[in-house]
């Protein structure tokens, strides 16, 4: 319960905190790495934060810094013998309070499934630095061995917090892989096991504008910006150096998790490099890391191609290619490249035999159908096979359930049911900011739909009324052959 008695004294005054940047910060870095504690015996408040006083050292003082210039108090600072974990402590009962009143909550964040304040949420100017709280105390920096590339990731056990955390990188205009996944680990001191959930940003593109966007601490860490350094450098390096490195890796640390970040294993990856002959300082560093981060020109490829194609197919836009591409972790292409590159496709031996002169001309305008209203939220056009498929899943929603279901309770239904189709990429439809109000209208109308057929099943000789009347998008026809389908498909109900 706030303690606030006292909330008129002028000593209270300096805890009446201003809505600010630093303060989104330290909220955001409390959601991470902190706590607020009331046992109800003592009714002594604490607020701990505890941070890798090692492998985080530069960190820990930022942190200091910023409790300093907010309160103008140094918190208490513990540290046990021979353990990385240092807690940094407050107890001071007017300022704990001043925090809760500004939306964090009191004790087990998991089980209270805590998130980020709406006064954050709804002030474009904090978002940046309430990411910077969230991802420099539960982020990750590190790179992809196969990609050669710097990805990025954030793991929360609260999933209103890791769902926040997705819709404000949006905000930012800052796409991360669409989906939250759920993560299992173990934690490297107690042995215990860790659930909750992760996200990642895989694209270049995104990972260069959230460093620039968000400027982590993470990234400006010297010793860790060297062992990512070193790592990109090492995987450059000639194929016999490489494999004699990495043997005397897995015989120096056999354990997997030991090859993690940490102070130690980066100066002993550092000096290893070094010995086997790998050119690493301060300028090899940043020239590897900065080409990590480089996003060339795409040049024609035909992998790259017959998977534009397959997905133009789907999503019936080159926008949402491009969206979906970038998204997936893909190169950034431009929209005419996109284009493109599935024109020369056409042009392949194979393709124009089985296509002919004119295929790409009628692929496209056979493909090319769905087109969004996205000032009205509607489809124009949308694919007929398609169409078709979704409303047969969500008649047979609708009549397996034996309840009756919201809307939203079926799109959710829904979209678990496009996770495990090949219709993946109606998914991503649903999920990107940009395209979702218009999915979601366009599942209303058909649901609305489906519930109508039911209702009226005995009379549906007049599919242009109901059309009409159900202010359907796309072609008049497509009711009279949806209700056909719905009919051969499910006879019993009719």
């Amino acid at each position: 319960m706030i303690d606030q008695s006292n909330e008129k004294n002028a000593s209270y005054s300096k805890y009446k905190l201003e809505e600010n940047e630093d303060l989104a910060e330290f909220i955001s870095i409390i959601l991470g790495d902190g706590g607020i504690y009331i046992p109800p015996v003592y009714n002594s408040y604490t607020l701990t934060i505890s941070l890798n006083g090692i492998d985080e050292k530069q960190y820990v003082d930022y942190v200091k810094r910023l409790i300093y210039r907010l309160y103008h108090i140094h918190p208490h600072e513990h540290q046990k013998k021979n353990e990385k974990t240092v807690t940094l402590n407050l107890h001071n009962k007017k300022l704990i309070n001043s925090l809760i009143l500004k939306g964090l909550v009191p004790g087990d964040k998991v089980k209270n499934q805590v998130d980020v304040p709406k006064w954050i949420k709804n002030c474009i100017k904090f978002i940046p630095k309430s990411l910077k709280g969230l991802f420099d105390t539960d982020g990750s920096v590190w790179v992809h061995f196969n990609h050669k590339s710097i990805y990025l990731s954030f793991r929360n056990a609260s999933y209103p917090l890791i769902n926040t955390f997705k819709e404000m990188f949006e905000m930012c205009d800052i796409k991360p892989q669409p989906k939250i996944t759920e993560f299992h680990g173990i934690n490297d001191e107690t042995g215990e096991d860790i659930y909750g959930y992760q996200i990642f940003i895989s694209s270049k593109f995104y990972v260069k504008k959230f460093l620039k966007t968000v400027k982590p601490e993470k990234w400006k860490d010297r010793n860790r910006r060297s062992y990512l350094g070193t790592i990109l450098i090492l995987l450059n390096s000639e194929i016999s150096i490489k494999e004699k490195i990495f043997s005397q890796i897995e015989r120096d640390f056999p354990k997997e998790s030991d090859r993690r970040y940490s102070v130690k294993y980066a100066n002993y990856l550092f000096n290893l490099c070094v010995k086997y002959g790998c050119v690493i300082n301060n300028k090899t560093i940043e020239k590897a890391i900065k080409e990590a981060l480089e996003y060339s020109r795409p040049f024609y490829n035909r992998e790259d191609a017959e998977r534009l194609k397959t997905n133009f197919e789907q999503l019936g836009t080159f926008q949402a290619v491009r969206e979906y591409e970038i998204n997936q972790g893909n190169m950034a292409r431009k929209v005419e490249q996109i284009s493109k590159h599935i024109r020369l496709l056409f042009q392949e031996p194979d393709f124009l035999e089985k296509y002919g002169q004119n295929g790409h001309q009628i692929w496209l305008s056979k493909n090319r159908n769905m087109v969004i209203d996205s000032k009205n939220l509607r489809f124009k056009q949308f694919q007929f096979k398609n169409k078709k498929l979704i409303c047969g899943k969500i008649f047979q929603i609708i009549t397996g359930s034996p309840y009756n279901l919201s809307d939203n309770e079926i799109i959710l239904k829904l979209k678990n049911i496009f996770y495990h189709m090949d219709l993946k990429r109606i998914l991503f439809l649903l999920e990107d900011p940009q395209f979702k109000p218009v999915m979601v209208n366009f599942l209303k109308k058909y649901i609305k739909l489906i519930k109508f057929i039911l209702i009226n099943k005995d009379d549906l000789k007049k599919p242009t009324k109901i059309w009409r009347i159900l202010e359907l998008s796309g072609k008049q026809s497509h009711v009279k052959k949806i209700i056909a389908a719905l009919i051969e498909d499910f006879p019993d109900y009719f």
